[in-house]
Parts: C-alpha cells; structure tokens; sequence
C-alpha cells in the first residue's frame, strides 16, 4: 500500500503545487516559480510540499530499486529519476529560491540543484526513450526529454512565461517517474 502513495507522490506535488499556486495572494502562476510560493501566505505548506513528497520520493527510488524486474537496466534509470527527484526536492526544500532580484548562497544553491536536476531528468528520459524508439511509449518519452530541456531553456529565455515552463517541465518529469515506474513494475 505504501509503495502505491510514494508512486503517486511526484504527480501529489505537482497537483499541490499547481493548487498552492492558484489560491496564494500575490502570485502569479503563469510567470512565477514554483519555488517563490514560500514567499507567499502559503508558503510554509509549500516547504511542506517540498520535503513530504521528496521524501515519498526517495523511498519510491528504493522501492523501484528493490524491485523484481524483467529488465535491470531500465529499473535502474528510472529509480535514478525517482532518486534524483526526490534529492532536488528535498534540498529546494531546505535551501529556499532567492527573492526576484536579489542573490544569497541558499538560492544560488537551490537554482543550481535544480537546473542540474532537470538536465539529468531530460537526459534520463531520452536515455530510457532510446531503449524502446520503436514503440509508442518510447517516443513519448523521447519527446517528454526534449520537452523537459526545453521547458528548462524557455524557463530562462522566456520570464513572462517562467511560470508555465516550469510546471510543463515539472508535469513532463513526474509523469516520465510515475509511468516508467509502472512499466518496469510489469
């Protein structure tokens, strides 16, 4: 039963996330991050948000891990996704995002744990995309990484749209964890 929740856990945050976003005062999804939710009046459920479902996602990591699988290598790339997943949100968690302008070693840190996190889903998405290129779900990956990547670039290139590029990017990244784990869990 528990292995069912932690599987459900990526796509708890996003929904939370994109809940928590709606109902705060003062912020605007559509060009926000995600992460300036801990500037809001909901901030502390977004922290919250952040470190119960990074949690829920690491033990989804060890669970895909121990799990009995036809291929090992697949079950691997996707526990590294769950895996690196959960590390991000934990550490975004604890190193809270820098307020729009200003720069401090928290957000530094948190901006470079999570752009690095997003270029290791990206490519663990295609990588597992490349192992099934001829089926369906295997370009649904491929294009779910390329999505991802450059939802990252737009996030960046794009600020009136920063909002929206991330949580297509973060939508991409939980969907990619839930369903590849289901798949080698068959």
């Amino acid at each position: 039963m528990f292995f069912y929740f932690c599987l459900a856990s990526p796509l708890l945050f996003l929904t939370n996330a994109l809940l928590l976003g709606i109902i705060a005062s003062h912020y605007n999804p559509k060009d926000t991050a995600i992460s300036q939710l801990v500037y809001t009046d909901v901030g502390i459920w977004q922290t919250l948000n952040f470190l119960v479902f990074g949690v829920l996602s690491l033990w989804l990591s060890f669970y895909i891990y121990r799990m009995d699988s036809v291929n090992h290598f697949d079950k691997i790339l996707v526990a590294s996704g769950a895996l690196a997943f959960g590390l991000c949100l934990v550490l975004v968690g604890i190193f809270k995002t820098d307020l729009v302008g200003t720069s401090t070693i928290t957000g530094t840190i948190h901006s470079l744990v999570f752009i690095s996190t997003v270029v290791i889903q990206g490519i663990l998405q295609m990588w597992f995309a490349s192992r099934r290129i001829n089926t369906p779900i295997g370009i649904y990956y491929l294009i779910s990484g390329i999505v991802t990547l450059i939802a990252l670039v737009a996030m960046n290139q794009v600020p009136s749209f920063r909002g929206i590029a991330q949580r297509t990017l973060v939508a991409a990244i939980t969907l990619w964890i839930t369903t590849g784990s289901i798949i080698v869990r068959i």
